[in-house]
């Protein structure tokens, strides 16, 4: 499939745990051009890649990122329990600038930097967006903020930030004068929030949607119109092996964890 086309969710999720520095290295090893990450603050206001606020589903602990400073987060091992074993993976958490260092060395890529809720609810949007710009700054012009809170992008809006993408929860809003006042670059929705007629061709931003799972679901929106398609298994819709090597691309539904929730 066209590389372009495809966002690897978390990094290569199917195949490393999520947001963590060998899930995005192996999903660039495997043709990536486009890559999403999740930013939670640490305690001291440090931008980490973290989906969840709660540490239980990627580190079996009974605390939260808030919890830790930055310093404390990063000896902290993410191998997601339910899918893998700390013996797999020895990775910890990883700091918004770590991960800048990675993709500056691959200027091809295009970052989709979420800004979670959670850590706008605890630390307020300003103090959020000024880590997240600051850790940014050596690749700005490849980075674009998204969140589900639209309220943060309009700030990164009035702050001069060129690139940002709002996540719908209700597939009407995307019509909206909230949405259009963003200027949005591109718009993601879960591919269950779209009706079955609408004639996405028609639409006057870029769509990206998720969860894609195969070649067959992927090939189906694009069809359909939508510029972009998330998945967790980038390098297996890519054709590309665990191993580096090409392979033929199934149609099997991803065994990674995650549900729903970007």
């Amino acid at each position: 499939m066209d590389p372009t086309r495809l966002v690897a969710h978390r990094g290569w999720q199917n195949r490393y745990p999520e947001n963590t520095l060998p899930a995005i290295a192996a999903a660039i090893a495997a043709g990536a051009r486009n890559i999403e990450i999740d930013i939670q603050l640490s305690g001291d206001g440090i931008a980490m890649l973290f989906h969840d606020a709660r540490m239980e589903r990627l580190c079996q602990r009974h605390d939260s990122v808030f919890d830790h400073s930055a310093d404390e987060l990063q000896d902290i091992v993410v191998f997601e329990p339910e899918r893998f074993s700390r013996q797999q993976f020895d990775t910890t958490v990883c700091t918004l600038a770590q991960a800048v260092e990675l993709i500056a060395e691959h200027p091809q890529i295009n970052l989709y930097v979420e800004l979670k809720k959670q850590s706008i609810a605890r630390f307020g949007r300003s103090s959020v967006l000024d880590a997240v710009e600051q850790a940014l700054a050596p690749i700005k012009h490849q980075a674009i903020l998204i969140s589900f809170d639209f309220g943060i992008l309009r700030l990164a809006r009035r702050r001069g930030w060129k690139r940002v993408g709002p996540i719908l929860t209700l597939w009407r809003n995307i019509r909206s004068k909230t949405v259009a006042a963003l200027e949005p670059d591109c718009i993601f929705t879960n591919t269950q929030l779209i009706p079955k007629r609408s004639r996405l061709q028609k639409l006057r931003y870029r769509l990206v949607v998720y969860e894609v799972s195969s070649e067959d679901e992927a090939s189906y929106w694009l069809e359909r119109g939508v510029h972009q398609v998330e998945t967790f298994r980038i390098g297996e819709l890519l054709g590309v092996g665990a191993d580096g090597r090409a392979v033929a691309v199934d149609g099997c539904d991803a065994s990674a964890s995650g549900g729903h929730d970007h």
